[in-house]
């Protein structure tokens, strides 16, 4: 991958992680614009891939840590997507929330517009973005 994408997709990622965070949807925008397809967050080994065409980049991340083995619950990862995409809560507060509610990992589909999040056991729990047009 060019090195001047993967700087600018790991600009968007210190963006996403600070202080105020980057909202969602300027997140999508910004990564699409540098074609990125799609991306992997992974809890457990604190990395972000980002994928561009057939091109990777793995980038370590400083991510909420994954503390005892907290129980997939549903119930608390939808909530946690909702409090993120009305803005009232930041990256940060919305990673605690769904590694509480049990995802170890989760996948978001830019051209998809959707997110698939996962658990240790291969539970799942698909949120599609605002306003997106589910199949």
């Amino acid at each position: 991958m060019d090195s001047a994408v993967v700087k600018s997709i790991r600009q968007v990622w210190q963006e996403v992680h600070s202080a105020n965070g980057l909202p969602f949807p300027q997140t999508v925008q910004k990564l699409s614009g540098l074609g990125v397809e799609r991306y992997h967050v992974d809890y457990t080994a604190g990395t972000i891939t980002a994928y561009v065409g057939r091109d990777v980049d793995v980038a370590p991340v400083s991510l909420a840590a994954i503390e005892g083995t907290p129980e997939w619950n549903a119930d608390k990862i939808k909530e946690s997507v909702r409090q993120v995409q009305s803005g009232s809560v930041t990256y940060s507060e919305f990673s605690k929330g769904v590694i509480d509610g049990g995802v170890t990992n989760y996948w978001a589909f830019l051209a998809g517009k959707r997110v698939i999040y996962m658990g240790r056991y291969g539970d799942s729990n698909t949120e599609w973005f605002p306003g997106a047009k589910k199949n």
